[in-house]
Order: C-alpha cells, then sequence, then structure tokens
C-alpha cells in the first residue's frame, strides 16, 4: 500500500477540513443560564433533568437508595443523582462549583442551608439596607440575588462541560455521609 502527494494532500484537507468544523461547533457552545429560587424550604438544590445535559449524572448516596423528596405541590420527586457546575454568578468572572441534585422538578431552587454549609452567609434584606445576598465568608465576594415574582433568585452562567479544564470536572462524588466539620459524627 503506497500514499501518493496527492493522497497526502487529499487526507490532510480533510483532517482541516474536520478540525474547523469541530472548533466551530466548540464555538456554537453556548453558556446555559440556571435560575435558581432561593428557598430556605427545599430539603436539598435540585434542577429539572433537562439542565446542563452535557454534565455527568454522578450517583449519590440518595439516589443509589432510590430516595425521593416531597414537593410544596405534595408530589414525590425522586433523586437520580448530581450534577457538579461549574460557572459564574452575579456578573463575577470567577468560576465556581455548584452541586445540584437531579429530579422530576419544574423550575431549580437552590438550598439556603447548603449554600450556608458552604461557607456563605445568606442575606434577605430590602434594597435600601444592601439588598439580599449571598456573602462567601472566607473570601468577602457578594453574589447579588435578584427578585422575580417576589422571589429571590441566584443565576448561574453554566459554562460547557466540554469547555472545562480538566481540574474542574468532578467525574465522582464521595460518598462518605461524614460532612467536613463534623469528625466522628
Amino acid at each position: 500500500f503506497q500514499l501518493c502527494a496527492s493522497d497526502v494532500q487529499l487526507v490532510n484537507e480533510k483532517a482541516q477540513a474536520a478540525h474547523v468544523a469541530a472548533l466551530d461547533a466548540l464555538d456554537e457552545l453556548a453558556e446555559e443560564i440556571v435560575e435558581f429560587s432561593v428557598d430556605s424550604g427545599a430539603v436539598v438544590t435540585i434542577v429539572p433533568k433537562k439542565t446542563a445535559i452535557d454534565y455527568p449524572l454522578l450517583d449519590n448516596a440518595e439516589s443509589l437508595k432510590g430516595r425521593s423528596y416531597r414537593s410544596a405541590n405534595g408530589q414525590d420527586v425522586r433523586d437520580h443523582g448530581t450534577r457538579a457546575l461549574v460557572g459564574t454568578f452575579g456578573g463575577s468572572s470567577t468560576l465556581k462549583g455548584l452541586k445540584a441534585r437531579l429530579g422530576d422538578v419544574v423550575r431549580a431552587l437552590a438550598n439556603v442551608y447548603e449554600l450556608v454549609q458552604a461557607g456563605n452567609k445568606v442575606v434577605f434584606d430590602d434594597e435600601a439596607s444592601g439588598g439580599s445576598y449571598c456573602l462567601n465568608k472566607r473570601t468577602g465576594e457578594r453574589i447579588p440575588f435578584t427578585v422575580k415574582n417576589r422571589a429571590y433568585v441566584l443565576n448561574m452562567k453554566v459554562k460547557p462541560h466540554s469547555a472545562l479544564p480538566r481540574e474542574a470536572k468532578l467525574t465522582k462524588l464521595d460518598l462518605n455521609p461524614l460532612h467536613a466539620g463534623e469528625p466522628g459524627k
């Protein structure tokens, strides 16, 4: 089997065209805006199943047990696993992670307890007094909430999973039931 110069040129042209097409496809990947309702009554942070579908679905202790949650309207919502989302909040350019359960829900909910356990202070106040926000107690970064239909909202601009650096991609969850800061429980 022998290739002549014209065959090599044709292979190179096809490879280059495929490379350009792949780069164009990556450029078309858009960041997804996930609008979380900030909810002190939510049991977990949860998103609809159609959210960030390019992110892997990671098993968590509850999904492995087939656990369900009860929604405000009384329906059972099965825990399908977790998506470890990476993106930006509140106009910041700093990438941050947020683990959200996947469920049969209509809208995304951010659980206030989980925000606090992650090292944040959550403040609900009127605009005249400084507004509502999530404050990272370690860094001092303040992420404002917006108000939509009389509810507080936290917007996350989720980066496409394929565009993340390797170190930002979570491939499995630590299923150890102990939480940081609670040794021996």
